[in-house]
């Protein structure tokens, strides 16, 4: 992951908004997708991560230029 990615990922599971806006090819779709697999992986295994507050249900809102983009990210 490059730095913008990895530097997003506490922000996300902190709870806080981010806003992004990148070139096509630049990786913004790791922006939401990763926190929430690193989210479930931590739900998944609350022995390992105790001091961790999860959500039984995660979200992640998208806000795409297009309705063909939006359906190519779900």
């Amino acid at each position: 992951l490059h730095d913008y990615q990895l530097e997003n990922i506490p922000c996300v599971l902190a709870g806080e908004n981010v806003l992004f806006f990148a070139a096509t090819g630049y990786g913004k779709s790791s922006l939401y997708d990763i926190p929430l697999l690193v989210h479930v992986e931590i739900r998944e295994n609350l022995t390992l991560y105790p001091a961790f507050p999860v959500r039984e249900y995660p979200v992640a809102v998208v806000v795409t230029p297009t309705k063909g983009l939006a359906n190519s990210i779900v």
